[in-house]
């Protein structure tokens, strides 16, 4: 990484798309892997998707709420996003009721954990004044998120984790599961299934390295 990032040419690229591309609805963006912000391809939207059990019909973050899996705070934002989307970020915390200086905190950890759990998305940065612009997942992404429910979990971390192993090389379970936060058992019956298709070979010696990693086949072929 350049030292001064802001300057850096490659990295002012990428902080333009970030902008460009979500607007146009060419990727997803958001705070998926990691609770960081991520894009994702159209092509690789739905098997994450998938992997977050949504539904996308309206009522579900309703029933979410009354099993306990989110805030308060996340079921009033979606309340409003349903009501009316998208909507800037003032209008959407007057609209959910948490607008004072004290709801700061409460409105910011709804709008993370919205996002991580793909209810969400942010499709806008405005600049005058300075503003993002929400809009649920399942309407944005209507299309994508109707194909989803084709997928199996498994297909879903098949194809995520031969294309990490695509652009990565090479991997550990520990590294794959601090990226995308799968259990154990899950990764190592999606390593199985790559190792028997010829995708990845296990046992490989990473100089420098300790642990047992897995990698690519054919690294020189898929990366000429």
């Amino acid at each position: 990484m350049p030292r001064h990032t802001h300057h850096d040419p490659h990295i002012g690229f990428v902080w333009e798309m970030k902008n460009i591309l979500p607007a146009e609805k060419r990727i997803y963006y958001g705070k998926l892997l990691r609770n960081r912000p991520t894009m994702v391809s159209l092509e690789y939207f739905p098997y994450f998707y998938a992997l977050s059990r949504r539904s996308g019909t309206k009522e579900e973050h309703v029933r979410e709420f009354s099993k306990g899996n989110l805030l308060p705070a996340s079921k009033r934002i979606m309340d409003a996003l349903l009501d009316s989307s998208p909507q800037v970020t003032k209008g959407l915390k007057l609209a959910a009721g948490l607008h004072t200086k004290a709801d700061r905190k409460i409105f910011e950890a709804a709008i993370t954990e919205l996002q991580r759990k793909m209810f969400i998305v942010k499709v806008a940065e405005h600049y005058d004044p300075f503003t993002f612009e929400w809009e649920t997942v399942s309407k944005r992404f209507s299309k994508e998120t109707k194909h989803s429910r084709r997928i199996t979990e498994e297909e879903a971390r098949q194809n995520i984790l031969q294309k990490y192993f695509e652009n990565q090389l090479v991997g550990t379970v520990t590294s794959i599961r601090r990226l995308f936060g799968w259990e154990k058992q899950a990764i190592f019956r999606t390593l199985g299934y790559l190792k028997s298709s010829g995708v990845i070979t296990p046992d490989v010696l990473v100089d420098g390295k300790g642990g047992n990693f897995y990698a690519l086949v054919n690294m020189r072929r898929n990366h000429s």
